[in-house]
């Protein structure tokens, strides 16, 4: 790979490559690394330290990797555009995101049945109190499971973690057990301006279910498109302590699954949203909510009823949970739109 001239491809023959560590390869264009068509590939113990312009895909045949730790040497320049897509992961990810606009991209990968590594998420991201967008995307990954002696997290944001956008992604069966870990789908701790659009939440058991936010701090949240399915036995599927300025519009709640704030929040928006049972907490204020459905709050547009859905009564996708023609909630939302997912 250092060796490799700008937008080369490297073709991986079948086999398990062990010990793979990048320092310092530093490219102008993507290079990519890929199996041979129809090959097997399994990578072990990779390390990225300083590097740009690479990108790891399973496209063409199927690679498994064993967890990445990426940037964890101090002092040295922060990796740039970063791109990791359809591979198994069979171990964490830990991302030290030391830099700005670092162009990260994790897509359409697979995590199942992982245990934490550094951190409590099977990818988590450490901000090094970044006070800018990181530039860091996690799009269309699946979610599912946990590990054999320690559960963990779908997502973990912290230490000022800031701009991760979150989205498309599926998280199910995230199992608690009896392990001391909380797990949760999405657990942010300290971090900021994330985006959590578009992502299908359900049948979590008992994790919790959804975005959890339990030690406050988080600023500036934007949640929208989102279906929380709740079937475990966590009522909450946000949870926002001290929220100050999230944005939670167009989601879809299912099952129970509550928003609750509280602490010292302010600034906060809810609007938009649709309940199948559940609805809004609000301790001590700093909200405005508005054309929701049965948030079992009085405010502007807000409406009670049985919403009908385009996958019936008990939807099984994410498409499914859009409100059928004719349902109330249908082009009442603040903007005119339908209230809840617009997939």
């Amino acid at each position: 790979v250092a060796s490799a001239a700008d937008g080369a491809v490297i073709c991986l023959s079948a086999g398990t490559y062990e010990g793979s560590t990048f320092e310092a390869v530093t490219k102008g264009a993507d290079v990519t690394v890929r199996p041979v068509d129809g090959a097997s590939v399994s990578i072990t113990g990779m390390a990225i330290n300083a590097c740009s312009h690479l990108r790891f895909t399973g496209l063409g045949g199927s690679m498994t990797i064993a967890g990445i730790d990426v940037d964890p040497a101090e002092g040295n320049a922060a990796s740039t555009w970063m791109t990791f897509d359809h591979i198994a992961f069979t171990e964490a990810i830990s991302l030290r995101a030391r830099g700005v606009d670092l162009h990260w991209l994790i897509h359409k990968n697979t995590f199942i049945d992982i245990e934490a590594a550094l951190w409590e998420g099977r990818i988590s991201v450490r901000g090094f109190g970044a006070t800018a967008d990181q530039g860091i995307t996690i799009s269309e990954n699946y979610f599912s499971g946990g590990g054999p002696t320690h559960t963990s997290d779908g997502i973990q944001l912290i230490d000022g973690a800031n701009g991760v956008v979150i989205r498309g992604n599926e998280f199910t069966n995230i199992i608690q057990g009896d392990y001391d870990e909380h797990a949760d789908p999405i657990q942010i701790y300290g971090a900021s301006n994330i985006v959590v659009d578009g992502n299908y939440f359900h049948h979590n058991g008992d994790g919790t279910g959804g975005l959890e936010d339990f030690d406050g701090g988080g600023s500036g949240m934007v949640v929208t498109n989102n279906v929380f399915h709740s079937t475990g036995i966590f009522p909450w599927s946000i949870a926002a302590a001290s929220a100050q300025g999230w944005r939670i519009e167009h989601n879809t709640f299912v099952g129970g699954g509550s928003i609750r704030i509280d602490g010292q929040a302010s600034g906060n928006i809810v609007r938009d949203n649709l309940w199948v049972d559940g609805g809004l907490s609000i301790e001590g204020g700093g909200v405005s909510n508005d054309h929701n459905l049965n948030c079992g709050q009085p405010g502007d547009g807000n409406l009670t009823g049985t919403p009908t859905f385009v996958g019936g009564a008990s939807p099984t996708t994410y498409a499914g949970f859009a409100l059928a023609p004719g349902s109330i909630g249908e082009n009442a939302s603040s903007g005119g739109t339908n209230m809840g997912v617009i997939p």
